[in-house]
């Protein structure tokens, strides 16, 4: 599932701001790429109704580093603008095989805020984000 959400958030900055692996991670925040990055990382495990075993929340956190803070905080809210109150996004198309196919239902989140800098002093804002996802297949 996050693979094909990181994909389809690429895709919402076709000028180029979002490449997956330099200022796009999935999972972890490497130290040694550009200081301007965001992660989208997995904290706490999904949670699935026993009802509707085909739905599912999933909770996201968005890390963003700059070298400012104004960077930052710029990159993390328009980051965040992109992805927050989405409603019926088919990820399908960014699916590899082999992969789940999730449809995003709706998205709700907290909005970026400043937690300090990192150890090379970098600026870092986190904010966290719920899907609330249908498995399709």
């Amino acid at each position: 599932m996050m693979k094909s959400f990181c994909r389809w958030l690429v895709d919402q900055f076709p000028t180029g701001d979002l490449v997956l692996g330099d200022t796009l991670h999935r999972g972890f925040m490497p130290q040694d790429v550009p200081n301007l990055c965001t992660a989208i990382m997995e904290r706490t495990p999904g949670r699935t109704n026993p009802y509707l075993d085909h739905r599912t929340e999933k909770y996201y956190q968005l890390l963003t580093r700059g070298p400012s803070y104004t960077a930052a905080e710029t990159e993390a809210r328009k980051i965040y603008a992109v992805v927050i109150n989405l409603r019926a996004i088919d990820l399908t198309p960014y699916v590899n095989t082999g992969e789940d196919i999730y449809t995003i239902l709706i998205t709700e989140g907290n909005e970026p805020a400043y937690i300090g800098q990192d150890p090379k002093s970098r600026f870092v804002f986190s904010a966290n984000l719920t899907l609330r996802v249908k498995k399709e297949n």
